[in-house]
């Protein structure tokens, strides 16, 4: 099923149009989980911790808005 292949998790902006899919757009950092892509503003990059999607991965994601640092992680524990 492609739709459930294709599931993104991220973030927004208050600006974000909600008939776009997250991370095509200037508003929106996605990753996506069956590839293991981050995706802004249309362009997407490989991501280190590929594989994403194995079934019972953990995926984080990390907003330090004092510096304005993004970042994923899958399966990290913090204790």
């Amino acid at each position: 099923n492609f739709f459930a292949a294709n599931i993104r998790i991220g973030i927004c902006t208050r600006e974000l149009d909600l008939y776009e899919e997250l991370g095509h757009n200037d508003s929106s950092w996605a990753f996506n989980r069956f590839d293991g892509t981050v995706h802004h503003n249309g362009q997407w990059v490989n991501y280190t911790i590929v594989p994403g999607g194995a079934k019972g991965n953990i995926i984080s994601i990390i907003l330090n808005t004092a510096i304005g640092e993004l970042s994923f992680s899958t399966n990290d524990r913090i204790d």
